[in-house]
């Protein structure tokens, strides 16, 4: 809720700070030196705005004891605490009683650009032009430069200088105004401060359009390359020459074996001739062992010869088998009613 104030400061009485409500002073066209009461209806603070009255209070009782940078620090509180455009002219009024006609004639200028239609207009216009005159007489003016939004980085003539809304004093020329804020185009004016007037300068921001980006589709997955399938491959089946040498293989492990039993027997036959009782016998036992003995050796010869000729065979067999895989080649064993042979056939793509 905000809090309704008089248009001037306290009657700096004790009597008037504690009274229900402040009475309100007249300003005057030549510099206060104390605030004039005047008739007035006082304006009571609401109840729940105690803590702005306290402050309110407090800067009218620095005020009325000459201190009025503490004044002013009171004032400037009480707005914060419950925001009253009113506020301004006490503000105004503080820093003229201490002779700061810069700081006095901003807030004097707030207080008319918030109400324009104040009733003491007049009289608060007269303090302007007065302090105007003080501030050429010094070789400057003031400027206040507004944006909207507000909140815009402010340079002048290139150097950064505030936060708009900026209140400052410059010399009297041409200068060189720019002012920037995120997401707006930047804002560049020239204004010519004259020697007797303050100015007030607004510049309008425009937001940048941002151009809705299109959404990219992204393309669809490229399928996984399919992996070639292959029809089973057959049961390998034994060519001819690999069955004829399993089969050579085989016989020579069987005739190795029975070298093997047969000279077994022959050294047993040996130990019964060794034991026989009669020279007859022993003879016999010999002859048998004799026989033994060469039936063994040829078992083994031709053992060892299947043996070896079937190891070559599969080893010939399984070799070409791969190669004429390749070249559409066979290669088998035949045999007629005089010889046998290897047999090969080819296709020829």
């Amino acid at each position: 809720m905000r809090t309704s104030y008089p248009i001037a400061l306290l009657a700096i009485t004790a009597a008037a700070i504690l009274s229900a409500g402040p009475a309100v002073a007249q300003p005057s066209a030549a510099a206060p030196s104390e605030p004039a009461v005047a008739d007035g209806e006082p304006a009571p603070a609401p109840t729940d705005d105690q803590p702005a009255r306290t402050e309110y209070e407090r800067g009218a009782q620095a005020f009325a004891a000459g201190r009025y940078r503490e004044a002013i620090e009171h004032f400037i509180a009480t707005n914060r605490l419950s925001p009253n455009p009113a506020l301004a002219y006490n503000i105004a009024l503080a820093y003229d009683s201490m002779g700061d006609s810069a700081s006095a004639l901003r807030y004097y200028r707030d207080y008319l650009r918030a109400l324009p239609q104040a009733e003491d207009r007049t009289e608060v216009t007269a303090s302007i032009r007065r302090l105007e005159q003080r501030l050429a007489e010094w070789g400057v003016q003031q400027l206040t430069v507004m944006s909207d939004p507000a909140g815009g980085t402010l340079s002048v003539d290139g150097a950064r200088v505030g936060v708009t809304p900026w209140t400052g004093e410059l010399t009297p020329d041409s200068h060189h105004l720019e002012v920037t804020l995120p997401g707006y185009s930047p804002a560049t004016i020239e204004v010519s401060l004259v020697e007797d007037r303050a100015i007030d300068v607004r510049v309008n921001l425009h937001a940048i359009e941002r151009a809705e980006t299109p959404a990219v589709e992204s393309p669809p997955p490229e399928p996984a390359p399919a992996r070639e399938s292959y029809p089973p491959r057959p049961p390998r089946r034994l060519d001819t020459v690999e069955v004829v040498g399993i089969g050579a293989l085989g016989l020579g492990v069987g005739s190795l074996l029975g070298a093997v039993l047969l000279e077994r027997s022959r050294a047993a036959a040996e130990d019964e001739a060794v034991g026989a009782e009669t020279q007859i016998a022993a003879a016999a036992e010999l002859e048998r062992i004799d026989r033994r003995r060469n039936a063994a050796r040829i078992a083994a010869g031709i053992g060892a010869g299947l043996f070896v000729t079937g190891a070559a065979v599969i080893a010939i067999g399984w070799t070409s088998s791969k190669t004429n895989q390749r070249r559409g080649t066979r290669v088998g064993l035949g045999c007629d009613g005089q010889a046998c042979g290897l047999t090969a056939t080819q296709t020829l793509p």
